[in-house]
């Protein structure tokens, strides 16, 4: 715990996966101002996310209890749940949440114990071409010769934007910090820029480079028909990963546009500052594409936690949980960490070691649809309920690819996951409740949800 109530900023940027921090041995670090906060901070090297997709990972992250427990994730976020948000609110914080994804708005209940909370939506600067859905349109707009001459018309050649950017989230973060206040604060921002298309707009300048995007959007779109099942060949997939790391370098460059104006404002000094992901992104390494299924690299990614009083890096290689984040800043404000909440501070982690959870819990779940992970430091278990006869095992220390299924029902560590299983389903069933349905979306936002593969 710190001498003083620290401002406390939690970012979360979608889809980022953990081997996208710092340098590859063959490509520079596409993060290379998040690279410096955490010269100066804690380094989990095996954070684990408690979601496949946004919804139940956030759900988890900003409420230390499981998606599927009060009621699943897939209606209003429920009131029986505790709130990271709230517990701050009640110890004096003033709050503000700030997210660029519809899935973790304010339809969804996800304003909970905030002062300020902004759904942060595109400008309507970049608003595509209106006869972009004419028939055959689309298939022009793939042409450089064409974008050419649109536009030497002046004529709008981008197709629209569907997330706000990161930038513009960023700008209205530092107008809220300026703001005259007597208390700490809170600040929740959540980063969409790098969640498929991947597309920075604002940077697409040349025909060729407008005629791939529609390229890229014709392609994504037919993945997304294959729920992700379509491999589009290496050419393209080293594309993507290419406009992925783009985008994780746009966000990283505003991050630290944030980071410079803490450090003008005199702000610096009193900020706990934690950067992580809802969950990582599969780019075919098991046969689908985006973030479907619950292999590693959907399951690991960066959890950063700058400490004022850290003046080194600190590298953790214990397993943990983002369940363990909201405990965690609420021990750095010196708020009592309410009962409900399930997760650890990994303070004691940092200054003993000592850390009680051997078992990271993730979970995904659609209508009628639910999938798990179970994951220690060795051992992966895969359960989906729509294939409940097709257990998967893998030993990661062996196996790190998870790519041999090792498991047998006579197996004492398959015995004690599906032991494991049973306690986590019968948590759920005991917190159940009834959630109030959330409110649906209009035209709009169903347009953007579309865009985003949600639909």
């Amino acid at each position: 715990m710190l001498s003083n109530p620290p401002d406390i900023i939690l970012l979360t940027i979608d889809c980022w996966r953990a081997d996208y921090l710092g340098p590859s041995e063959d490509q520079p670090s596409p993060t290379p101002h998040i690279d410096q906060i955490a010269t100066g901070a804690l380094d989990f090297r095996q954070a684990i996310t408690c979601g496949g997709w946004t919804r139940p990972s956030l759900t988890a992250l900003l409420s230390s209890t499981y998606a599927s427990m009060y009621g699943g994730p897939l209606e209003q976020y429920a009131a029986e749940r505790p709130a990271l948000s709230e517990a701050l609110q009640r110890s004096g914080y003033r709050t503000a949440g700030f997210t660029t994804n519809p899935q973790v708005g304010r339809m969804y209940g996800f304003d909970r114990g905030f002062d300020t909370f902004i759904e942060c939506e595109p400008d309507g600067s970049i608003p595509g071409p209106r006869w972009a859905k004419i028939r055959g349109a689309q298939r022009l707009l793939c042409s450089p010769v064409v974008q050419w001459a649109l536009q030497h018309l002046s004529a709008n050649t981008l197709p629209p934007e569907v997330t706000c950017p990161a930038e513009q989230v960023v700008e209205q973060i530092i107008k809220w910090l300026n703001q005259p206040r007597h208390q700490p604060a809170f600040v929740w921002a959540h980063f969409m820029d790098a969640h498929w298309p991947y597309h920075i707009l604002r940077t697409a300048h040349s025909p060729r480079a407008r005629a791939e995007i529609w390229q890229d959007l014709q392609m994504i779109h037919r993945i997304t028909q294959k729920h992700g099942y379509l491999n589009p060949g290496p050419e393209k997939v080293a594309r993507l990963k290419n406009l992925y790391r783009q985008a994780l370098s746009y966000v990283d460059a505003q991050i630290g546009r944030l980071i410079w104006h803490l450090h003008s404002s005199r702000q610096w000094d009193n900020t706990v500052l934690v950067v992580t992901s809802d969950h990582g992104e599969e780019f075919y390494e098991h046969g689908r594409w985006s973030h479907y299924q619950l292999y590693d690299e959907s399951l690991r990614v960066p959890l950063i936690i700058r400490i004022p009083q850290l003046q080194s890096r600190r590298v953790i290689e214990r397993q943990v949980s983002l369940l363990d984040i909201a405990p965690t800043l609420l021990d750095l404000a010196g708020v009592s960490i309410p009962r409900e909440m399930l997760g650890h501070s990994l303070l004691r982690l940092h200054q003993e070691g000592y850390y009680p959870a051997e078992v990271a819990v993730a979970e995904s779940m659609w209508p009628n649809a639910y999938r798990m992970a179970m994951r220690s430091e060795q051992y992966k278990f895969m359960y989906d309920n729509q294939y409940p006869d097709q257990r998967l095992l893998y030993d990661l220390k062996a196996d790190p690819r998870e790519s041999r299924n090792i498991y047998q029902p006579d197996l004492p560590i398959a015995r004690r996951f599906e032991e494991l299983r049973c306690a986590h389903e019968e948590l759920a069933r005991k917190t159940a409740v009834s959630v109030r349905p959330a409110s649906r979306a209009d035209a709009a936002m169903t347009e953007r949800l579309r865009a985003l593969g949600y639909l």
